[in-house]
């Protein structure tokens, strides 16, 4: 008997989608909410470094935002966007956008650090 999380993931390797893809539209997801709100956004494409997004508001206040579709970051992800965050002025802020576990994008959440 196939769980309801295999079936998932055997359906979306058939439709071609990968964690990566998801991913990725996860992060552009977030950069259009964040436009939308006046911010000026960038995407850090590739994923080589803490922050998916960056987002600076027209006071200059910054995000620095990591974005996890699956809805998870692991416990050294925290402690590094924990240790960067104590390492930035008050104006930058670092941030996780995520989707919980089984939810929809729509669904998304976003916690400060």
């Amino acid at each position: 008997m196939e769980t309801e999380v295999a079936r998932q993931r055997r359906l979306n390797a058939e439709r071609g989608y990968s964690n990566r893809l998801k991913g990725e539209k996860f992060e552009y997801f977030i950069l259009d909410k964040l436009r939308k709100n006046s911010h000026f956004t960038i995407r850090s494409a590739g994923s080589h470094s803490l922050a998916d997004v960056i987002s600076v508001r027209k006071n200059g206040h910054t995000w620095l935002v990591s974005c996890k579709r699956n809805g998870y970051h692991t416990p050294k992800e925290l402690k590094e966007l924990k240790k960067l965050q104590k390492a930035l002025p008050d104006y930058y802020k670092v941030i996780v956008a995520y989707v919980p576990y089984g939810e929809k994008v729509k669904n998304y959440e976003i916690e400060e650090i």
